[in-house]
C-alpha cells in the first residue's frame, strides 16, 4: 500500500512539473516542442520537410503565427483559424469573454505572464509585433461572433501581412464563434484548407 502512494505522489509531482514547464512558454519552449516534432517525424522519413505547412486553432493559431514569424525558413505556409495574434491584446481586448474573469486577473498572469512585468517578452513572443517577419503565405479565419478570441485579433495581423506584401487568404463566418460548428462552413473552411495546401505544398 505504501509502495502504491509513494508511486501515486511521484506521478502526481511528475505531472505538475510537465504541467509548469510550460508557464510563461508561449512562443518559447512551447515553441521548441513543434519544431522538435517536426524534426522526428522528418528524420523518420515520415514527412518532406521542405514541404511543410503549420495548422492551428485558437493557441495553435498563435503557434501557426509565431512560428512563421520566428522561423519563416521551416515553414512553407500557415492556417490559423480562431487564433491569437498577440498576447498583449489577448489581455487587453474588453469584450472577449473572459475579460472580467478572475482567470486573466491572477491565473494567466502566472501561466502565460503579466502585461507589465513580461512585457518585453510579450513584444518579443507576439505575432503581431513579428509580423515583418512573416513571409510565408497565410490562410486565417474567423467567426464573426467569437467572443473567446475576438476577430480583432485576425483584422489586425491580416492588415499587417498585407500592409507588407506577405499573401493572405482571409475567411469570415458571419455566423460562427470560437470554431465553426456549422456543417457547410466546415465544408466551406476544409475545402478552403485544402486547396490552399495544395496550392502552396503541390499536389502529389
Amino acid at each position: 500500500m505504501r509502495c502504491s502512494s509513494l508511486i501515486s505522489a511521484a506521478a502526481r509531482a511528475g505531472g505538475r512539473k510537465l504541467f509548469e514547464s510550460g508557464f510563461k512558454e508561449w512562443g518559447r519552449a512551447m515553441q521548441d516542442d513543434l519544431d522538435d516534432g517536426m524534426d522526428w517525424l522528418a528524420k523518420r522519413g515520415t514527412i518532406d520537410p521542405a514541404r511543410a505547412c503549420i495548422m492551428g486553432a485558437s493557441y495553435g493559431g498563435y503557434a501557426v503565427m509565431m512560428g512563421l514569424a520566428r522561423d519563416p525558413a521551416r515553414w512553407k505556409c500557415g492556417v490559423n483559424f480562431v487564433g491569437v495574434t498577440s498576447i498583449e491584446l489577448f489581455f487587453d481586448i474588453a469584450w472577449a469573454d473572459y475579460s472580467q474573469s478572475d482567470f486573466i486577473r491572477y491565473t494567466a498572469k502566472e501561466m502565460i505572464g503579466d502585461p507589465d512585468k513580461d512585457a518585453a517578452q510579450f513584444k518579443a513572443t507576439s505575432p503581431l509585433a513579428n509580423a515583418a517577419k512573416i513571409k510565408a503565405p497565410v490562410l486565417m479565419a474567423y467567426g464573426a461572433q467569437d467572443y473567446r478570441v475576438p476577430i480583432a485579433h485576425g483584422e489586425r495581423m491580416r492588415d499587417a501581412l498585407k500592409a507588407q506584401g506577405t499573401p493572405v487568404e482571409w475567411i469570415v463566418y458571419s455566423e460562427e464563434g470560437h470554431g465553426f460548428q456549422l456543417e457547410a462552413n466546415r465544408f466551406d473552411f476544409y475545402g478552403r484548407v485544402a486547396r490552399f495546401l495544395g496550392d502552396n505544398l503541390g499536389r502529389p
